[in-house]
């Protein structure tokens, strides 16, 4: 991670044998940080017990695992605001003190 790039692991492309995943989970362990998101459904992001080591994973409407990630990165992607997000949401926020503060 000296390099600052971010890598990301699809554990759904992986060939791994029966009970594998399970096995590096636990191995992973977990951390301090959680994170659920809803939109599109549901995604869970979780903190691995190695600091920069993530895990996310999407489920369907039923709750079906649709796909597991490991990120390693100091933020996963998931809970990084898209720029034209943060301009807007300041925007809105600037029109909002604005307005009380005339009050």
């Amino acid at each position: 991670m000296t390099t600052g790039n971010s890598r990301t692991i699809d554990l759904r492309a992986l060939p791994l044998a029966p009970g594998e995943e399970q096995q590096l989970l636990e191995f992973l362990g977990q951390g301090e940080v959680r994170a659920s998101i809803d939109a599109l459904g549901r995604s869970e992001i979780l903190e691995s017990r190695f600091s920069g080591v993530w895990i996310t994973t999407h489920f369907n409407g039923a709750g079906e695992i649709m796909g597991r990630f490991i990120e390693i990165t100091p933020v996963p992607r998931l809970l990084t605001a898209q720029p034209e997000d943060v301009a807007l949401g300041r925007k809105a926020l600037d029109q909002l003190i604005g307005a009380g503060m005339e009050s």
